[in-house]
């Protein structure tokens, strides 16, 4: 069970530089396992984290600032879902 305010941080070994970072949560083209409500944010400290949006359908694209250091996921209520897959990041 998922509880609101629980959360994923992915970090990176190396600060990055990109355009956009899309966060994907679920089953690849099938519509299960997603975080129903969710919020993105990044850090370029790897500690203070700045809100990048709020997810829709398990997913958020934004474009982070350069140095990003950190993406964290941040579960907005809570769920009785048995499953929720986290995805690899999107960056281009």
């Amino acid at each position: 069970m998922l509880k609101e305010g629980d959360y994923l941080i992915y970090r990176f070994a190396a600060p990055l530089d990109c355009e956009k970072i899309t966060v994907i949560t679920g089953i690849p083209r099938i519509p299960i396992y997603y975080v129903d409500e969710g919020e993105v944010f990044y850090s370029v400290d790897g500690e203070n984290y700045v809100k990048a949006g709020d997810m829709t359908y398990g997913a958020l694209t934004f474009a982070p600032p350069k140095g990003l250091k950190a993406v964290k996921v941040v579960i907005g209520k809570e769920s009785y879902a048995v499953y929720v897959a986290f995805t690899d990041l999107l960056i281009e």
